[in-house]
């Protein structure tokens, strides 16, 4: 590997928790990413402020972690060249699943439904993937936790 954006991770989430082996061998086909390990956890709120680092502390944040805070996930790391950047366009990048393009994880998973929580909109994308900033933090929060 040749940089930290030679790897990256992923969670993907309680609304997409039943088809994640489906949403694994889209990772695996639609690019070159090898997953090399993943792991079901469920996440408390210290996981989500460090797995999070973009927009913890905003109120959609604050109403997406009334989704994830005691939720079955699983997590996972994958390696290849702009890990980071393969990722993103595997899941599509907007958190919108229906602005995602056609055959990207967010697409084909994400809820179109929006939910509101205190007057916050926000939609169930089925993937979160590490932004450049969360993807070394996350990776080491993997290995440290039991």
């Amino acid at each position: 590997m040749k940089s930290d954006n030679d790897k990256s991770f992923f969670i993907i989430k309680p609304e997409a928790f039943n088809q994640r082996e489906e949403i694994k061998r889209v990772i695996a086909t639609q690019s070159d990413l090898k997953i090399i390990v993943t792991r079901t956890v469920i996440l408390t709120e210290h996981d989500i402020n460090t797995l999070y680092l973009d927009d913890i502390e905003t109120d959609l944040m604050k109403a997406i972690k009334t989704q994830l805070i005691g939720a079955m996930v699983e997590v996972g790391i994958v390696v290849g060249e702009d890990a980071v950047i393969k990722l993103t366009q595997i899941c599509g990048e907007n958190s919108f699943p229906g602005d995602c393009p056609k055959g990207t994880i967010r697409e084909r998973f994400g809820k179109r439904q929006p939910i509101v929580f205190r007057g916050i909109t926000y939609y169930l994308n089925a993937i979160h993937k590490a932004s450049k900033k969360e993807a070394k933090p996350a990776i080491e929060w993997f290995y440290s936790k039991k």
